[in-house]
């Protein structure tokens, strides 16, 4: 939500990334609570995820290919999202988004993973897409961002930029 809905969030939670541990009034507790927020307006707003809601699932499509490839619970749900988010940042650049995945990695070393232990067969990821909810008439939707807060809806017209991204995080997470 901080890279595509609400920038400052994650500019918060760049800040926090040294700050240990989430103990009550810490900075993470406030973070938290805020997000939890924007979530419930956004939610409110959008109840049947027409609009600004759909925006919300940013990483979430490559996120949960990953998790059912890979066999829920041998990743989290937060882990794969991180993931996702990867993907998506690279995508987002190879359609001109002027925004790097760089921007992540202070949270990396909180996500450990090994894609290639995991999924040792990437062509499964993209099938595991294709029966996303998000799919509209046989084509693959994503949330991408034009920049940092501004995100859109892509529809893949093949599964090249898709598969571009996977091959992007494979060599991101080893």
């Amino acid at each position: 939500m901080g890279l595509s809905i609400s920038p400052d969030i994650f500019t918060t939670a760049e800040d926090l990334i040294d700050e240990p541990g989430f103990t009550t009034g810490s900075g993470w507790e406030k973070l938290i609570s805020q997000s939890a927020a924007i979530k419930v307006e956004v939610v409110s707003e959008d109840t049947l995820e027409a609009g600004k809601r759909a925006f919300l699932n940013f990483g979430h499509t490559f996120g949960h290919a990953l998790e059912k490839v890979s066999g829920y619970g041998e990743i989290s749900h937060g882990q794969a999202v991180f993931v996702g988010m990867v993907a998506a940042i690279y995508a987002s650049g190879q359609l001109g988004a002027d925004i790097d995945s760089a921007r992540l990695e202070p949270f990396s070393a909180l996500y450990p993973i090994d894609l290639q232990s995991l999924v040792p067969e990437r062509g499964a990821l993209v099938e595991a897409m294709k029966a996303d909810k998000k799919v509209k008439e046989g084509k693959i939707r994503l949330i991408l961002l034009k920049d940092w807060g501004q995100p859109f809806i892509h529809t893949c017209g093949s599964t090249e930029l898709i598969e571009e991204a996977w091959s992007f995080v494979y060599e991101h997470f080893r």
